[in-house]
């Protein structure tokens, strides 16, 4: 019996301490019932959309319920009909009914694809991999495939994350060396750390190493607002240190959509959420900003004094690469030394928010370090149809030897005034933490307001509770 349990011990042990990446879509495995989310999530800007006519009614009808406003194209004259139409988005199709060859004619025409999803009723394992090879080859990735083998679902990787990051997905088992768990008794979650950090980093070494929850005062926001069922989104989810709570609190029906563009961070994102059982999130290598396009992110600061032009430079110049001696530590797409403000700083592809088409949304947190405001810009017609409750952060009463007080406060009232413009009023948790509320909510959220200060501008009331 003592051998047993002893036996019983090792191995729990060896369960606990054990360290896995996992690939991107893996986490999107044990979803059911969610194909048509999980479409339109990676489905940016859709216009057309070709269904095959021989698919089933009820998956027409549903594929228009999900797009009103696409234009929905029912193929009744053959596969050749894609020739004449090279700017269908989404393929909706009878797996069936195609092979390796029309896959290969149809990806080197129509260059707006975006996400195939193919019924798979009648194909065998065969047939399924040839056509994932195929797929593959032209950088598209399988985001889902449901456990019946009835559906499946493949996306760009280009709207997924970018190139050089979809690399190191691939080489993930050489990222890392070896992880310790750390569990957070206040959240019940668990965390793998580094053994050995690279660099120092706050959030894992003064809170999560220590077995204290990070930013507490937004984990109990979180707690009391989000409710079972939720969809909810996680701008800046850094490796999950809100999205694991946010995943608790919504249950198996809810959705999180986790934002975390940095390299390694998502990766440890992506093993956190495997670790924790969090099946309902979501995650995604982007950074949301308000327009596709180029951005900069500096330091604790995000600038929009360059324009497309001077970051495209910027971002092949490798002269610049070479003269950053640190600039391996930073976060991003493209890191260079930039000359104007004398530190560091990440060249960033961004997406809107608006692109992911994500309704019945009810609670935003965003701490992206300075991006805010542009990740508000491209959030117009989510925030205006769904007006969810928004937590961000702002460095307002912070001194920063690179950015001035100025800046910062500059940076808090152009958010304070567009968040006025979408039908919010703004409040202080406290510090450098803000939180808004729709003008027009529910009794419920009302009266929650009570909690907080809230911020009037315009009659000159700006207290941040310290």
């Amino acid at each position: 019996m003592k051998k047993s349990y002893i036996l019983w011990i090792l191995l729990l042990g060896q369960h606990l301490f054990s360290y896995e990446i996992i690939l991107p879509d893996q986490n999107l495995q044990s979803w059911l019932n969610k194909r048509f989310e999980i479409t339109k999530l990676y489905s940016s800007n859709v216009s057309n959309i070709l269904i095959s006519n021989k698919i089933d009614e009820d998956l027409k009808q549903e594929v228009s319920r999900h797009w009103p406003n696409a234009n929905i194209l029912i193929n009744k004259a053959g596969l050749d009909f894609y020739l004449w139409s090279p700017s269908i988005n989404v393929f909706v199709l009878k797996g069936s009914d195609i092979n390796q060859n029309w896959f290969e004619n149809v990806l080197s025409i129509v260059k707006g694809a975006q996400t195939f999803y193919i019924d798979l009723t009648d194909v065998d394992q065969t047939q399924f991999y040839a056509y994932q090879k195929v797929l593959k080859e032209h950088k598209f990735m399988l985001v889902y495939k449901d456990p019946f083998s009835t559906c499946a679902i493949f996306t760009a990787e280009s709207f997924f994350t970018d190139p050089q990051k979809f690399e190191l997905f691939k080489q993930a088992d050489h990222v890392f060396d070896e992880y310790d768990r750390y569990y957070i008794p206040d959240q019940d979650v668990y965390f793998d750390l580094e053994k050995t950090p690279p660099i120092y980093d706050s959030i894992k070494d003064v809170f999560l190493r220590k077995g204290l929850p990070y930013e507490a005062h937004i984990g109990s926001i979180i707690h009391d607002l989000i409710e079972e069922g939720s969809k909810v989104v996680d701008l800046g989810a850094h490796i999950g240190v809100h999205t694991l709570t946010m995943s608790q609190k919504a249950g198996p029906q809810g959705m999180i959509y986790a934002f975390e563009p940095g390299k390694v961070f998502y990766l440890e994102l992506l093993n956190n959420l495997r670790i924790n059982n969090c099946d309902n999130v979501v995650p995604i290598s982007k950074c949301v900003g308000e327009d596709n396009k180029l951005a900069i992110y500096l330091g604790f600061s995000c600038s929009d004094l360059y324009d497309q032009e001077t970051l495209e430079q910027m971002q092949k110049d490798q002269k610049a690469l070479e003269e950053a001696p640190t600039a391996n530590q930073v976060e991003g797409l493209q890191t260079f030394y930039d000359k104007y403000s004398n530190i560091n700083g990440s060249i960033m592809e961004t997406v809107k928010l608006d692109d992911f088409n994500i309704t019945d949304l009810s609670f935003i947190k965003m701490d992206i370090e300075g991006f805010e405001y542009y990740a508000l810009k491209g959030a117009e017609k989510t925030l205006l149809r769904e007006k969810p409750v928004i937590t961000f952060e702002c460095w307002v009463n912070h001194e920063n030897p690179l950015i001035s007080d100025r800046n910062w406060r500059e940076q808090f009232d152009r958010i304070y005034y567009l968040l006025k413009d979408y039908g919010y009023e703004v409040f202080s948790i406290f510090a450098s933490d803000f939180i808004a509320f729709p003008t027009e909510c529910n009794p419920k959220l009302k009266e929650y307001q009570q909690r907080f200060k809230k911020i009037d501008l315009e009659n000159g009331i700006f207290d941040v509770g310290l």
